[in-house]
């Protein structure tokens, strides 16, 4: 019988931001992250219950 390598099991990815429910913060923090800028067009639109958009990776600016 030859020898069979055994099966190695990669750990799952997580699901891409713009599929995870919340992003779980406060409105108050949330609006401060807006303003600053860290935030993306795809995650700005899933706090407001919004589907994602093409280009939606890109940083969100007021």
């Amino acid at each position: 019988m030859p020898y069979k390598l055994p099966t190695v099991k990669a750990p799952r990815p997580q699901a891409p931001v713009n599929q995870r429910k919340n992003l779980n913060m406060d409105s108050k923090t949330f609006n401060q992250m807006k303003s600053a800028g860290v935030l993306t067009i795809d995650e700005v639109r899933q706090q407001y219950g919004l589907p994602p958009v093409t280009d939606g990776h890109k940083l969100f600016k007021n």
